[in-house]
C-alpha cells in the first residue's frame, strides 16, 4: 500500500464475539441473583424432577474458549461470500482481484486492515461488513460502531501514513 500510494482503511468490528452463532449446545449456569418464576420452576421440575436450570447459549459469549474460532469462522464466511481468497501461508490475508485491480484485507481478531487498487471491491466489502456486523443503539437505530477510518493504530501501534511514510510506534505501550 505505502508502495503504490494506497489508503489503508481500519475498522474494529463491535461487540464481535457475541455476533456469532455456535454450532453445538452450550449450557451456562443461572448467575447469582437471577430469580425464576415459580410456575417455570415449578414446570421444570415437574417433567425434570431433581434438574437445575441452565442457560442455553444462542450466540458466542466472552471468555467461551470458542468464541475467537466462531467469530473467525464467521469473519472468513463473510470474505468468501465477497469474492475473496484466504492466503494459505497467512490465514488472516484475504486477496481480490478482478479486472486486474485488487483488495486485500487483514484480519486480527476483530481488526480490519483493508488497502487496493479497487474503490468498487472495497466499497462493496465495507458495506457487506457493516450489514453483517451492524447493531443498534438505544433508538432502533442501526449503527455500525467499527466506523471505516484512514489507519491511526492497530494492534496497539501508532501508526502516520502521509506522504508515502508509514511510521508505526509502540512508545505509548512502554512503561
Amino acid at each position: 500500500a505505502v508502495h503504490y500510494g494506497l489508503p489503508i482503511s481500519h475498522a474494529d468490528i463491535p461487540q464481535a464475539f457475541i455476533q456469532a452463532a455456535l454450532k453445538e449446545d452450550i449450557y451456562a449456569n443461572l448467575p447469582a441473583g437471577i430469580k425464576i418464576k415459580r410456575p417455570l420452576y415449578d414446570q421444570v421440575q415437574r417433567d425434570h424432577p431433581g434438574s437445575k436450570l441452565a442457560l442455553k447459549l444462542l450466540k458466542s459469549l466472552y471468555g467461551l474458549k470458542q468464541a475467537p474460532a466462531v467469530f473467525n469462522a464467521l469473519v472468513n464466511k463473510v470474505l468468501i461470500e465477497q469474492g475473496f481468497t484466504r492466503c494459505v501461508h497467512d490465514t488472516c490475508l484475504y486477496t481480490k482481484v478482478e479486472n486486474g485491480k485488487w483488495c486485500l484485507v487483514a484480519v486480527f481478531v476483530d481488526d480490519l486492515l483493508v488497502t487496493g487498487t479497487s474503490d468498487l471491491i472495497m466499497e462493496a466489502l465495507k458495506k457487506s461488513l457493516e450489514a453483517q456486523f451492524s447493531t443498534k443503539n438505544e433508538k432502533g437505530a442501526t449503527v455500525y460502531e467499527g466506523q471505516w477510518e484512514n489507519v491511526r493504530s492497530y494492534l496497539g501501534m501508532d501508526i502516520k501514513y502521509a506522504d508515502g511514510v508509514l511510521s508505526m510506534n509502540v512508545e505509548a505501550k512502554i512503561d
